[in-house]
């Protein structure tokens, strides 16, 4: 399981919210989830964005035994 966030400053901002975020990502952590970053800088190079997130998920397929083509429906 992969999930992608995007923490804004309006609402990722502070103690109360990075207590909050931290609880929810060590349970779903707890629960297999591997979290990808994307900041408010990414918008601007969207190529290299893109570049990570296909070399963590291709990461995450080696480190699962898996390749693409087990990820396609049948």
């Amino acid at each position: 399981r992969m999930g992608f966030e995007a923490h804004s400053r309006a609402f990722h901002t502070g103690t109360h919210m990075e207590i909050i975020d931290q609880r929810r990502e060590n349970r779903a952590i707890e629960q297999g989830w591997l979290f990808i970053y994307l900041g408010w800088a990414d918008r601007k190079t969207p190529r290299e964005a893109l570049a990570f997130i296909e070399r963590a998920v291709a990461r995450r397929l080696r480190d699962l035994g898996l390749t693409v083509a087990d990820l396609s429906t049948k």
